[in-house]
Formats: C-alpha cells, structure tokens, sequence
C-alpha cells in the first residue's frame, strides 16, 4: 500500500476520473465503505460540489472573476469601507473609479505605461 503522501501525488497526477478510480481500487481504498464519509457529513451536500464548473475554460474564468472581486473586497477594507455599506462600490466599473481613479471604471481607459505596472 502506498504512503499517503505517495498516493496523493498519484492522484494529483491523474487526468481523468477513471485513473483516479484505478488507483483507489489498487490502493483498496475505492470499495471499502470505511474509506468514505459525506461531504459536510451530510449526504444532501451533493449541490456543492455538483454546483462546480463542468468545463475547466468557464472554471478559470471564475477563478480570475472571484480574485478580481477579492481584490476590490480588500480595497474596501483597506479604506475601512464595509463591503455590504452603501458607501461601497455597486459594481466593478464603480470600484474601479472610487479606487484606482480609472475613468469611466473602464479598463480600456488606461494607459499602455499603466498596464504594464
């Protein structure tokens, strides 16, 4: 049986969910119910995980989308704004003016120099 750091680093490896399935049931981890718990410990969790991106172009995009929205949200902070306030940005375009004085919250606004930076 392989260490558990040995059978994670065969798992992050795998490119597809039959690879990862051919390793637990080698391992003897995949047919063994004492293995496996809920998610959350509740077996109604399906709606977390099942709610994930199916396709890893659109999963990306929501990776950039969710640290650009964290950024802004530490900006607020930053500047004692509480993110739920009437005093914090309604939207991107208004952050993007409140906080990086960029005209028309628009980021084709911006110099080719200040891109870079």
């Amino acid at each position: 049986m392989l260490s558990s750091k040995d059978l994670c680093l065969s798992l992050i490896t795998c490119e597809s969910e039959e690879e990862v399935i051919t390793i637990l049931k080698r391992e003897k981890y995949w047919e063994d119910e004492d293995n496996w718990q809920f998610f959350g410990g509740d077996e109604n969790n399906y709606s977390i995980i099942g709610n994930q991106q199916s396709k890893p172009e659109t999963a990306i995009v929501e990776k950039i989308i969710n640290s650009v929205d964290a950024m802004l949200m530490g900006e607020c902070l930053t500047k004692g704004i509480k993110t739920e306030s009437e005093n914090a940005p309604k939207d991107i375009k208004d952050a993007l003016v409140k906080f990086f004085n960029i005209d028309e919250g628009k980021l084709t606004n911006i110099s080719v120099k200040e891109r870079s930076n």
